[in-house]
């Protein structure tokens, strides 16, 4: 008897302490600690409390109870066995009640990206409003009238306010109407079509001058910008016309034609008269300087002979009047010979073709020195100075240049001449510089003048007509020719033939 009551207490601790060990375990999975804290802590002072009581039953302290005892261990076996059986049902329960928490978080996400998404298509929506706004007023504020159209039927769809004020109808009125309504006649609508049509296959967009009507039956001129509004596959359904009214343009057109074929006959006949009096001048010119010439070979023969004569031989007054009939007849000659000159080289063609400028200008001052072999001239020309340029007139040109050179530092003991090249803006500059009697700067202006002269013939001889000669030379090159000079200092002549450096233009 005493060692079976032993046993069930034995296993009545036993069944306590399982208990309380798989109550410790679901703890870690059901989630509800303190209660299963407390339901633990039960069950182990309830083993505690069996454990005592076998104890002094073995040292015969106290007597056991069988029916106590079965009581307490049948208790104590269904505590177990409902721990055991339910213990995972929690567990069911914990992830449940995790997931329903992960579902709810979920649906918190999802829901504020919605309130997100409302809010982003509220601020699209209210921007579309206020862009179709800033559309609709930036229509209405055009001076054209911009349709939508129906391309294959011509039904206005769309239209904008300014339709009002270019055509007279209402925007009301036209949706819905047929295009034809602004147009002269039927048949013009149709071959607008045809050759709208026809443009869109061709450059995909169509324009033209058109005359339209007015609702009260006016009409006026017009021009339109057409352009299809491709859809799917290339299709056109429709299309954007804008339609501008230029009847003022067109008047301002008419009126510029008007005034150039004006201008154009008057040019025209200012050009023939410019013609007519230039081929009167030139054959004034060659007519007075031919005609010349007789009677100066006649004077000159007439002052050779009073010179010759015996009453010369011994009148000092008759010699004087001699040479000065001479001189005097030289410059005339001279005169006569550069307005031939002048006149030949107006009706000259310009034959360009590549020159040595050093070696013609080397050569032209050689010429020059050698009518005056006494004076002692430095000359330095730079090498290989080539150009395009006629090889006729520009030996004149240097001629001229380089005897004006020699001529105004002959009074200087050491004459300097200088030819050479330089650079302004790209564009290559050739010049003549002395060091001789120089200029005031503040005639310059009047160095080109025929027969002007800055210095007397006392000082200088000359006609006064070689610069001219070699500014009607330069500018026939499509040049320019310009000095700069100071009084005592020489002077420095720039030209231009119309050329570019190389790898510039």
């Amino acid at each position: 008897m005493k060692q079976t009551i032993l046993l069930i207490m034995s296993l009545s601790i036993l069944f306590q302490f399982m208990a309380a060990y798989l109550a410790v375990r679901l703890i870690l999975v059901s989630g509800a600690i303190a209660a299963w804290i407390f339901l633990a802590s039960g069950f182990v002072l309830q083993g505690v409390r069996r454990a005592i009581a076998l104890q002094h039953l073995l040292s015969g302290n106290q007597q056991g109870d069988m029916t106590v005892e079965v009581l307490g261990m049948v208790i104590s076996l269904l505590m177990l066995c409902g721990i055991w059986k339910f213990g995972p049902l929690f567990a069911d329960i914990k992830r449940t009640h995790q997931d329903l928490l992960d579902r709810q978080s979920e649906l918190a996400a999802l829901n504020r990206s919605l309130e997100e998404e409302v809010v982003e298509r509220q601020q699209l929506e209210e921007s579309l409003r206020n862009t179709n706004t800033i559309l609709e007023k930036t229509f209405a504020s055009l001076d054209e009238s911009i349709f939508i159209v129906e391309t294959g039927t011509g039904r206005i769809l769309d239209a904008n306010v300014t339709v009002e004020r270019m055509f007279g109808y209402s925007r009301d009125e036209l949706l819905g109407a047929n295009t034809t309504c602004l147009h002269l006649t039927t048949e013009m609508a149709d071959r607008f079509r045809r050759e709208m049509l026809q443009a869109y296959a061709d450059k995909g967009v169509f324009e033209t001058r058109y005359r339209m009507r007015r609702k009260d039956g006016t009409d006026f001129d017009s021009e339109h910008l057409a352009s299809p509004i491709l859809y799917e596959q290339g299709d056109v359904k429709n299309h954007v016309s804008v339609v501008r009214d230029i009847t003022e343009r067109k008047r301002f057109e008419d009126e510029l034609r008007s005034l150039n074929e004006e201008l154009d006959q008057r040019v025209a006949q200012r050009t023939m008269d410019l013609q007519r009096l230039n081929r009167e001048l030139e054959t004034f010119c060659y007519s007075i300087s031919h005609e010349l010439r007789a009677p100066l070979a006649r004077l000159q023969g007439f002052s050779g002979a009073l010179a010759e004569s015996p009453e010369a031989r011994h009148s000092g007054a008759l010699t004087y009047l001699s040479e000065r009939i001479g001189v005097a007849s030289l410059r005339l000659r001279s005169v006569i010979d550069s307005l031939l000159l002048m006149n030949r080289l107006a009706r000259t063609e310009v034959l360009k073709e590549p020159v040595n400028l050093s070696v013609l200008s080397g050569q032209t001052a050689r010429e020059l020195l050698a009518e005056t072999p006494e004076r002692s001239v430095r000359l330095e020309i730079a090498p290989d100075l080539l150009v395009q340029a006629d090889r006729s007139m520009l030996t004149i040109c240097m001629r001229n240049l380089i005897g004006n050179a020699l001529k105004y530092s002959a009074k200087v003991p050491e004459a300097e001449i200088e030819i050479g090249r330089t650079e302004v803006a790209a564009e290559p500059v050739y010049f003549v510089r002395d060091n001789g009697a120089g200029f005031n700067m503040s005639f310059a202006d009047k160095l080109f003048e025929p027969f002007c002269r800055l210095h007397s013939e006392v000082e200088f001889e000359g006609s006064g007509m070689g610069l001219p000669i070699v500014q009607r030379i330069i500018e026939r090159h499509g040049g320019r020719i310009w000095a700069d000079a100071a009084e005592g200092k020489g002077a420095t002549f720039y030209f231009t033939l119309g050329e570019r450096v190389k790898g510039e233009g």
